[in-house]
């Protein structure tokens, strides 16, 4: 005998899906950056970068280009209910990072354990845009890093084809 449940079940269950899904979806669009993407290959770490063996090298290098592209970010940055300068939060997620290098194996676990909220209060930080919108830092950095990861492989390729990107 099959079982029966209660009638509207079905669309409880499908939103309870849906939502969950929602809440996996980036809300910041993938084209937010800290700064002009035309300047990741002039950054001195992206250099570095290329430069470093894969492993963990490569990863501390890519958690120095993030701190960089925030001190060099003309936005406003959100923490704890107040503002601070690119220049000013680099310092903090400096010293943040520092107190947890152990921790901290990759670019990914920096964004997660240090750069996207608050150890003291648990609140998500956040990146303030000309047009007033605060996105969640966090999204903010793991964008910057696809779009790293990105010009680190289009590199890599035009190194081993004999070219360099324009």
């Amino acid at each position: 005998m099959a079982k029966k449940f209660p009638p509207g079940f079905a669309l409880i269950a499908l939103a309870f899906i849906f939502s969950a899904f929602l809440k996996a979806v980036p809300k910041t669009p993938p084209g937010i950056l800290l700064s002009p993407a035309d300047q990741i290959e002039t950054n001195p770490f992206f250099l570095k970068i290329l430069a470093s063996e894969a492993g963990i090298s490569r990863e501390r290098a890519k958690i120095a280009y993030l701190i960089s592209r925030i001190r060099q970010s003309p936005y406003s940055f959100m923490r704890n209910g107040k503002s601070f300068n690119g220049s000013r939060a680099a310092t903090h997620l400096t010293l943040k990072y520092q107190r947890r290098f152990d921790l901290i194996k990759e670019a990914v676990d920096f964004i997660e354990k240090v750069a996207g909220r608050s150890s003291r209060t648990g609140e998500d930080y956040g990146i303030q845009f000309p047009d007033g919108k605060i996105y969640p830092a966090a999204e903010v950095l793991l964008n910057e890093l696809n779009v790293l990861e990105k010009r680190l492989q289009t590199s890599a390729r035009a190194s081993e084809a004999g070219t360099l990107p324009q």
